[in-house]
């Protein structure tokens, strides 16, 4: 008998359209595997109704509720099983903060960093002054994804105006070291490895236009690393994949200087598009599209 799968697409964060896209490509590939698939979208009314019937449910949403714990803990109480990590490891991997300190606490290195509250944000000029950080900084929003709300400022002005932009997103900012280097990728299909993606961005760093524009960016598949570093960098995401309780499709991103692998954050839910970086890495690995949702299917079954 032919298994229904709940495709969930679309939703209501920011990150909606990138969510359709990733959804239309699975949708595709859970047909030609032989699946029923009823789309699920949480911005239509009653959209939980659709869940009776389902067989498991196959996440493609992105951002805060798809991402953040929430949704996934909507399922686990409908006793419904779904792709991706659990409850904890993504609440916990979609704030960027606590993620930091995770990776802190697993020996991992990162980038410096600081946190300022809207209510800090007065002396926040002040606060730099008086510490070691300098200029160029990284301003984020610690809760979203597809780099939103992720500036790199220069002087006190540009940090004045990322911070107040930041704070309409989120009751707290993240304040980062900056470090110039070679963007790593380090893909994962449950414990199985993919091989590394670098990414050079046209833009100055791979913000959402170089994401999700086609040519905006340089991919190298595998990623141009000495292969000390690359074996840090598995090792590290392999650490973070225990301590976090990583599943199915999942990233870690990694800064690397002088061969150091520096952590910047985890992707529970990583997009499914055309130019998304799983795919990427899993074809260079010499697997389709198709194999790629088969083989997160296979870890719900598991699960």
């Amino acid at each position: 008998m032919m298994k229904t799968v709940g495709l969930l697409m679309g939703g209501t964060s920011r990150e909606r359209e990138v969510s359709v896209q990733s959804g239309t490509f699975v949708g595709k590939a859970l047909e030609e595997l032989g699946y029923a698939v009823r789309i699920l979208d949480p911005q239509e009314p009653r959209w939980q109704e659709k869940l009776i019937g389902v067989d498991m449910v196959y996440n493609t949403l992105h951002g805060p509720v798809g991402e953040d714990g929430t949704v996934q803990g909507y399922l686990q109480m409908c006793g419904i099983p779904y792709t991706g990590t659990g409850v904890l490891g993504s609440a916990v991997s979609m704030d960027k903060i606590a993620a930091k300190r995770i990776a802190l606490a697993c020996g991992i290195p990162t980038p410096a960093y600081l946190v300022v509250t809207a209510d800090m944000a007065h002396g926040a000029v002040d606060m730099l002054a008086k510490s070691s950080f300098s200029f160029p900084l990284v301003v984020k929003v610690p809760r979203e994804g597809s780099s939103i709300g992720v500036f790199i400022v220069h002087d006190a002005g540009e940090f004045q105006r990322a911070l107040q932009e930041c704070l309409q997103l989120d009751s707290q900012v993240m304040v980062e070291e900056y470090i110039q280097g070679y963007e790593l990728t380090s893909g994962f299909l449950d414990d199985l490895a993919l091989p590394l993606v670098g990414i050079v961005a046209g833009n100055a760093f791979y913000d959402y236009a170089a994401k999700y524009t086609k040519g905006m960016t340089v991919y190298d598949v595998p990623g141009k690393v000495d292969p000390s570093a690359a074996s840090r960098v598995v090792d590290y995401s392999r650490r973070l994949c225990r301590a976090l309780g990583l599943r199915g499709a999942f990233r870690v991103d990694y800064m690397l200087k002088d061969d150091v692998p520096y952590f910047l954050e985890v992707n529970t839910n990583p997009g499914m598009t055309q130019t998304s970086l799983i795919p990427k890495a899993a074809g260079a690995a010499g697997m389709s599209f198709a194999d790629v949702v088969a083989k997160v299917l296979e870890g719900v079954a598991k699960s």
